[in-house]
């Protein structure tokens, strides 16, 4: 298949952090001989060099200035417009540049694969749309809680879905959420849930046993709904330094937090690759304590979570989203209430007070996450891109 994806976010030489996941799901497909090429916005340097190897990617400028450019990477989106409002103007003119490039693209694929039902979502039903090219849509997270807060956001989300030949979904509590929303018209579209899946090197070598007394990490982007600063409290209640890998716009008031709280805090910046697996491995304890708001939002599913399970880590992390559809409290992880702090520090407590049963939890960790790797999930996404192909050619619903 000729597969073009459509993304506000892809990983670079300069951004090498921003969605590596989609980089793994991309290289998974494409090594099953599909033809993929990912259509993504450039960053503040402006690049638009197309790059290739097994999946190509194409950037596309949306500002005359590649230093204005910053509605996309560094916090994410939803981050970034919350943090300097202003930067909605740029959204005009980031949806024309992507369905421009989109509409070339699209004249020689199979099939069109958006992540995100917005920005993403939007230009790909419209190229669905007068092209008749089939579309399959990722719906994350941040995505569905942006369309439900948003005036029109509801006929917006319809209209997109209306669209699209298949639904995937990172976990079923977010296929719950939009069937509620939107009702039988989201039921009636095909849709499949399953993690979009980790880098194959997580399952390589035999990680290192824990130690006898834990370290504690995080690894991810450093923005309030990572939540990354109750984890630093909770780790002042119980005494332990915490190592940080990631970046984003809160580095500045998490470093100020630990330094007042007295918690020796090391921040190793991003970590992609091998050098992500060496820092998983140095830890004994990863954390994901992601936020959950009265609002409704939530995480998807940290990929991070897969990856310390696929290393063998104790991993201590919210209930948020679908993160409970996949770790088991006390059996393979830990799992304290996404709208509590104070369920974090206890959780992580409890922990370090029978540290030796936690062992046996983070060898049931590490079986559970060798079924998430990319290319042990990536069946599932071809078979929903060639449901989608079938549905185009006969006219049947996938």
């Amino acid at each position: 298949m000729r597969i073009l994806v459509l993304t506000s976010s892809y990983p670079s030489e300069r951004t090498p952090a921003a969605s590596p996941f989609l980089a793994d799901w991309s290289c998974a497909l494409a090594s099953r001989g599909h033809d993929l090429t990912v259509l993504a916005p450039s960053d503040a340097s402006g690049s638009t060099e197309r790059s290739g190897g097994a999946v190509s990617v194409e950037r596309f400028r949306y500002l005359p200035a590649g230093r204005w450019q910053s509605l996309a990477y560094d916090g994410g989106m939803y981050d970034n417009v919350r943090r300097c409002p202003w930067r909605l103007g740029q959204l005009p003119f980031f949806l024309g540049a992507q369905f421009l490039a989109a509409r070339r693209l699209a004249r020689r694929a199979d099939l069109l694969h958006a992540h995100w039902l917005f920005p993403s979502g939007l230009i790909a039903a419209r190229i669905a749309r007068d092209t008749g090219v089939p579309l399959v849509l990722t719906i994350h997270s941040t995505d569905l809680h942006l369309l439900r807060s948003l005036p029109g956001g509801r006929r917006l989300a319809s209209a997109i879905i209306r669209t699209a030949s298949g639904l995937h979904f990172v976990a079923d509590h977010h296929r719950r959420l939009l069937r509620e929303w939107l009702g039988t018209e989201a039921a009636a579209v095909p849709s499949y849930v399953t993690p979009m899946g980790i880098a194959d090197s997580f399952g390589d070598g035999e990680p290192p046993p824990l130690r006898g007394k834990p370290r504690v990490g995080f690894i991810g982007r450093l923005v309030p709904i990572k939540g990354v600063d109750r984890l630093i409290h909770a780790c002042a209640r119980v005494g332990s330094e915490l190592a940080i890998a990631g970046a984003g716009p809160a580095h500045g008031e998490l470093s100020a937090l630990a330094r007042r709280l007295g918690v020796a805090t090391s921040f190793r910046g991003p970590v992609v690759g091998r050098a992500k697996v060496a820092f998983i491995d140095s830890c004994d304890i990863l954390v994901a304590p992601s936020r959950e708001y009265a609002s409704g939002r939530g995480e998807g599913l940290p990929v991070a979570v897969l990856e310390g399970l696929a290393r063998g880590r104790v991993v201590v992390a919210s209930d948020s989203g679908g993160t409970s559809e996949v770790i088991r409290h006390g059996h393979n992880g830990y799992l304290f209430d996404g709208y509590s702090g104070d369920g974090l520090a206890a959780t992580l407590e409890n922990v370090m007070q029978t540290w030796p049963v936690a062992h046996a939890v983070a060898g049931e960790a590490r079986r559970t996450g060798a079924r998430f790797t990319a290319s042990t999930l990536v069946p599932l996404h071809e078979a929903a891109h060639r449901a989608a192909l079938r549905a185009r050619v006969t006219g049947v619903p996938a």
